[in-house]
């Protein structure tokens, strides 16, 4: 019997992954048919893919592993049956694929919103993780110290001095750019220019770009060397 396509709602810790991750009784860890376990392209998405992938295995399933998935590309081919199962954003699933609004909306109001909204094509969420992990603007510190930036209303005035980089999908995405631009008026960049999401923090080191959207739980924001940017209207949702 063909696996049932299942996809996971949100970045679970590994005690959440553990009590949520429920299987479909046609899925067997007897059975020869693998579970391909999916990831995008950033070093969370792998990070909670592969403790999917280790939780299966001990369990007695046969995994599959397919990593460095493009975030937009990922959806569709869990729709399409290329991947059983992945880490994904309730924000994400709501607003760029269901494309809703999820701003002012709670934790739960999300997670239904994404479950409910994706039953159609015959996919389903797990219980979402309690932890939460929203998008952000980090500039390198001594850039962010030169120019005086410390929230997005200051990068917004010194915008035009600001070389960007993106990841293709940050300035197009309606709770990204777009929605920076309505709460605190057009971002006229020096320029934008995209690069593989993994290499943002490097492109900013090696001097090629002073500001760059990146996940709040980045390990890069615990050092000294980079700076997250506040949100006063906290239009990150």
């Amino acid at each position: 019997m063909k696996v049932k396509k299942l996809m996971l709602a949100s970045i679970l810790i590994a005690e959440t992954l553990l009590l949520g991750m429920i299987l479909p009784p046609s899925v067997s860890a007897a059975s020869n048919k693998p579970i391909i376990v999916g990831s995008k392209n950033v070093s969370e998405s792998k990070t909670v893919s592969e403790i999917y992938a280790l939780a299966l295995e001990h369990a007695g399933y046969r995994v599959t592993r397919k990593p460095n998935i493009s975030n937009n590309v990922i959806f569709q081919a869990t729709q399409k049956g290329q991947i059983d199962v992945y880490p994904d954003y309730t924000g994400t699933i709501v607003q760029t694929y269901l494309k809703k609004k999820g701003t002012d909306k709670s934790v739960r109001e999300m997670a239904k919103m994404a479950h409910d909204g994706i039953a159609k094509d015959g996919l389903t969420t797990f219980q979402y993780a309690p932890g939460d992990n929203r998008q952000g603007i980090a500039m390198p510190t001594e850039t962010a110290k030169k120019y005086h930036i410390t929230d997005l209303s200051q990068l917004q005035k010194k915008a035009n001095k600001i070389r960007f980089a993106s990841q293709g999908e940050f300035e197009k995405r309606a709770d990204g750019l777009p929605e920076m631009n309505k709460v605190y008026g057009k971002y006229n960049f020096k320029s934008i220019k995209d690069y593989d999401a993994s290499l943002l923090y490097r492109i900013m080191e090696q001097g090629k770009a002073e500001a760059a959207p990146v996940s709040t739980t980045d390990g890069q924001l615990a050092t000294n060397k980079f700076t997250l940017i506040k949100d006063k209207a906290d239009c990150n949702k």
